[in-house]
């Protein structure tokens, strides 16, 4: 009887264990568990994409009108041929630009009467079409400038040529027709007792005249600056 007994105790601890066992494996096949299910909960959704990275522009930034600007490399829009600015650092003069001219100066010419004394280094394209020697001529022709002999230089890797003079009176360098205005005629003025330097720089594209221009105490201040301007300054697409 004993032995029987033993037996029957084997027998009901199998059917424990098998039912355990099936326990187990309906628990292993709730869907809840599913391996699959898992892995996506744990992929990660933080990362940042290409498209939401920020990109800090190449190249130069359009130049703007107004405001002393930080040092950096600035493009033109306006004036052609497109010309790209770089500052070393910060200067005391404002950018201007329109399609006749473009660069820096303290204010601008045609409202000059009653202000500061004028400062500025400007591009102009208003005599594009002329040769170097053309233009020179041209700027000659007023009677209220006194003119030095003209001397050979560079800007911008082109040739140029160079002339020095002063202003006797108060006088426009030329007249272009004003479309904001028209029919008026604007006119870039001199300043009486200023002095000035034009450059004519021999460009693929035409003659660009740069004036340097600022009254006799503000010249030998202004021209290092005037000058580090201009050598910081390149025609792209010009090469």
């Amino acid at each position: 009887m004993a032995h029987l007994v033993s037996r029957a105790g084997v027998a009901m601890k199998r059917l424990a264990l098998l039912i355990t066992l099936a326990i187990a494996l309906a628990g292993c096949g709730n869907p809840t568990a599913d391996p699959t299910t898992t892995s996506l909960a744990v992929t990660p959704t933080t990362v940042d994409s290409p498209t939401t990275t920020a990109i800090t522009p190449s190249g130069p930034i359009p130049l703007p009108s107004g405001g002393l600007l930080e040092p950096g490399e600035y493009t033109s829009t306006a004036f052609e041929p497109t010309v790209v600015f770089r500052l070393d650092r910060k200067h005391a003069t404002a950018p201007h630009q329109t399609d006749r001219y473009v660069g820096f100066q303290n204010r601008i010419p045609k409202h000059r009467q009653g202000q500061d004394p004028y400062r500025g280094v400007i591009l102009h394209n208003i005599w594009f079409g002329l040769t170097p020697d053309e233009l020179l001529a041209e700027v000659a022709k007023n009677q209220h400038l006194e003119l030095g002999p003209p001397h050979n230089s560079e800007v911008a890797g082109f040739p140029a040529t160079v002339i020095d003079g002063t202003v006797s009176n108060r006088v426009g360098l030329y007249e272009i027709r004003d479309e904001e205005l028209p029919p008026t005629l604007a006119i870039w003025l001199l300043d009486a007792g200023s002095v000035l330097r034009v450059i004519a720089v021999d460009t693929p594209a035409g003659t660009v005249m740069i004036t340097i221009n600022a009254m006799p105490d503000d010249w030998e201040d202004f021209l290092p600056v005037a000058d580090e301007i201009l050598a910081g300054i390149s025609f792209p697409g010009l090469d």
